[in-house]
């Protein structure tokens, strides 16, 4: 069985370990707790065809993790680089992070997420300004609720699909919709509310 490297990351409390967990485990715990360097777990995609595993990293978004975070990029095909829909800092951020990932992995696809979808009322980054940035680096966009699960499943069966093919590159791929973004993959507009 092939095995993939995806990591998560982006700052602190935008909800990476919660996706981490809710993709692995199918929970969520609104409980707020600082992942110490990096943690990380893995589940296996059948995909049709074949059934690979994907070991995905969840690394600390604190600054004051920067120096440990550099070696559990090593290897990473995708990086899921993720803010939060309601903090105006997470989305400044981006840049940063683009950085770091540029030179730890600059090979590795990036997909953006827009993370707690399900705070849509509550939304200070729209979702047209997120999709314009992602799509100006060909970086894919799709909008995920941990609460909920809406788009969860979909985000990581289209990064399995995405590193066992190059036919539907991620990088060229847009979503809003937390509720449809199995259509990630493909070119569109997407719908900004889940």
């Amino acid at each position: 069985m092939q095995t993939f490297k995806i990591v998560i990351a982006g700052n602190g409390g935008v909800g990476k370990s919660s996706l981490l967990h809710r993709y692995v485990a199918g929970q969520f715990n609104r409980s707020y707790s600082v992942t110490i360097g990096a943690d990380f777990a893995s589940r296996e995609v059948d995909l049709g065809d074949e059934t690979i595993r994907l070991v995905i990293w969840d690394l600390a978004g604190q600054r004051r993790f920067h120096v440990v975070r550099d070696g559990f990029y090593r290897g990473a095909k995708v990086v899921i680089l993720v803010f939060d829909i309601t903090n105006p800092e997470s989305w400044e951020d981006l840049s940063l992070w683009e950085e770091e990932i540029s030179q730890q992995v600059p090979d590795a696809q990036i997909v953006v997420v827009g993370n707690k979808a399900d705070l849509n009322h509550e939304r200070v980054i729209p979702c047209n300004a997120a999709h314009r940035w992602a799509k100006q680096r060909r970086y894919g966009y799709v909008e995920t609720s941990c609460a909920t699960g809406a788009g969860v499943d979909d985000l990581f069966v289209g990064i399995a699909h995405l590193v066992t093919s190059y036919e539907a590159p991620i990088r060229r791929a847009n979503s809003c919709s937390a509720t449809s973004s199995s259509n990630f993959l493909k070119r569109g507009n997407g719908r900004c509310s889940p």
